[in-house]
């Protein structure tokens, strides 16, 4: 079976149709994470209506799975695109660089983002509280998460060395360490989250709101250029009150080394089949055909993904600019 893996997904050029069941990962942030819940909707979805196996492969975040696209332990990823602008591109920050990085599909933005969260009886209102407090950091494989924080932190006029940093490996085991009061403040991520709806019903938890400063937009630069302001309603997950949160954008990526044939089969289904994922997750419920035709995208599309459009009448003049700036900045073709 290993065999037909292989030849399936990377043989050039890709086979006209799929006749055996190929066996492909979807490499995902933590189990109880907002990123696992729906990728393993993801994998169900594929497997459902395609020959297709899919499953989902829980990493401590993009760092620890993206280096595996390049070795084929891994073929497909869900994650934040700000994260795979930074593995494609070669931020110096960032400790990954995947030049064969791919777009299979922006799937929807993470809507309700929060950046910060404190325990109900904390006595933290802002973030401007946090001022010598104990500050989860770090997030080991997840720099997005790590900067989130930071961007929280900036808007109120701190930086973390106004706070006091806890090294916590990854965004389950902040919710955790607040859970258990070693942290007085961590990254909140999703409202609706599995495992902090289950730690919000031991602790009650309370997310800090957005701060919005004169000069927002020139610290959404320098940190989180994709970020959005929005309005979460109560209701959501954890959230009890109206608060003002972010939003950026989260897709589905591949390697230029997978078949066109494997991911024409993966859009095919997400384009047919997404309202199916909608009960998986609040993210997935406003996946619809336009949020997947985004043709304006941060890293270059894979070429089954621009076939795909291309079939469909989707692809323009403007999409194969955008295509060809972004493949050149790594002098690709």
């Amino acid at each position: 079976m290993a065999g037909i893996c292989l030849i399936s997904l990377f043989a050039l050029p890709a086979a006209p149709a799929i006749s055996t069941p190929v066996e492909i990962s979807i490499g995902t942030h933590g189990v109880g994470s907002s990123f696992y819940s729906c990728g393993v909707g993801f994998a169900k979805l594929i497997s459902d209506h395609s020959q297709l196996k899919a499953v989902a492969k829980p990493f401590a975040g993009p760092s620890a799975w993206l280096p595996l696209l390049r070795r084929g332990g891994v073929q497909v990823g869900y994650l934040s695109l700000i994260e795979g602008v930074w593995a494609y591109t070669v931020d110096p920050t960032y400790a990954v660089d995947v030049p064969e990085l791919r777009l299979l599909l922006t799937t929807n933005w993470n809507r309700a983002t929060m950046g910060l969260i404190v325990r109900e009886d904390s006595g933290i209102k802002k973030v401007v509280d946090l001022r010598g407090k104990r500050v989860a950091s770090g997030f080991g494989g997840s720099l997005v998460c790590a900067r989130q924080s930071e961007f929280f932190l900036r808007l109120a006029g701190l930086t973390l060395n106004d706070v006091i940093k806890v090294p916590v490996p990854n965004v389950v085991e902040g919710w955790k360490a607040l859970r258990e009061g070693r942290v007085d403040a961590t990254y909140g991520g999703h409202p609706g989250a599995a495992k902090l709806l289950e730690i919000n019903a031991a602790i009650k938890i309370r997310p800090l709101p957005l701060e919005q400063p004169s000069n927002w937009r020139q610290i959404a630069a320098d940190i989180m250029p994709v970020a959005e302001p929005e309005m979460a309603k109560a209701g959501l997950g954890i959230l009890r009150e109206d608060i003002l949160l972010f939003k950026h954008p989260i897709g589905l990526v591949t390697s230029s080394q997978v078949s066109e044939e494997i991911v024409k089969e993966i859009v095919k289904v997400m384009w047919q089949y997404h309202k199916e994922l909608y009960p998986v997750h609040p993210w997935l419920r406003g996946m619809n055909q336009k949020t997947m035709t985004n043709l304006s995208p941060m890293i270059p599309y894979h070429a089954g993904t621009v076939a795909w459009f291309k079939e469909k009448g989707l692809w323009n003049t403007e999409g194969e600019k955008i295509q060809k700036k972004l493949l050149d900045l790594r002098g690709q073709k």
